[in-house]
């Protein structure tokens, strides 16, 4: 795996991510402990890789969940991105997969024309949370989990622009290290964690807040080794272990290690 773009922490399997490479690469899922050791590849049947840049896990009608965003759009061109749904697969004793057949997919557009997105969250009122990348203040939309989504093309509405993520320095404007590369949800949907090419930014509401209501104040930054260290360059990939409430990072370059960061006391 050498871009993972996205990853979830498992529902149904203890101690497992789930990952999927960017585009370029075979429409593939992949099992892998936080130790970096993969233990299973789940190739998708009939689907194209044409930009995989998130992913996330949820729970609906007591079923487990994968949604990986098909939503890379670095120039702005796309008219239609799309969200594939599967249910989460059980590993068993042996290494492998199997073919994946089992699949939705929700097709989209945005409210105000097209975006680069790379980060993607269900929360607990059953909305898909989209996040902008390359806007000055990144744009949070909406879409409604219709499950399993009709055969029509939906529209990503508007929820709030993130005014209040820290101000970036010359050097990360230079280099556009301030944008938003992955996002994650914690499982009382009260806790979002934006992830960029420097640090993440973990915003709290309370349970009466709406999220625009959340954004207007400033986050908790979580500091991660810089890229200039060679540690996680490239990060593009997040998500919040569900029973721990640990965060765990990664990259799109090789050498890709996992980091987990453990929730303060």
């Amino acid at each position: 795996m050498g871009e993972v773009s996205g990853v979830a922490a498992s529902r149904k399997n203890a101690h497992i991510l789930w990952m999927v490479n960017d585009s370029g690469n075979a429409p593939t899922l992949y099992a892998v402990r936080p130790n970096g050791t993969l233990m299973a590849d789940f190739p998708l049947k009939g689907i194209k890789n044409t930009d995989w840049e998130d992913m996330s896990g949820f729970s609906h009608n007591a079923i487990d969940y994968l949604v990986i965003a098909d939503v890379g759009d670095n120039k702005a061109r796309r008219h239609q991105c799309s969200l594939i749904f599967i249910p989460e697969p059980a590993l068993t004793a042996a290494r492998g997969g199997h073919p994946i057949t089992d699949w939705w997919q929700m097709k989209f557009k945005y409210d105000n024309g097209p975006r680069d997105c790379e980060s993607v969250a269900v929360d607990t009122a059953k909305r898909i949370l989209l996040l902008s990348k390359r806007d000055k203040y990144p744009i949070l939309y909406q879409l409604p989990l219709i499950f399993p989504p009709k055969d029509i093309v939906y529209t990503a509405k508007f929820v709030a622009r993130l005014t209040t993520l820290p101000k970036p320095i010359p050097f990360d404007l230079m280099y556009n290290r301030y944008q938003p590369t992955s996002m994650a949800l914690s499982s009382n949907g009260c806790t979002l964690v934006i992830l960029s090419y420097t640090h993440a930014y973990l915003f709290n509401r309370q349970q009466c807040q709406t999220w625009q209501d959340a954004f207007n104040t400033p986050p908790t930054a979580i500091l991660l080794p810089l890229p200039e260290t060679g540690e996680l360059i490239q990060r593009e990939a997040l998500c919040i272990d569900h029973q721990t409430g640990a965060l765990f990072v990664t990259t799109e370059k090789i050498p890709a290690p996992i980091y987990r960061i453990d929730p303060a006391n």
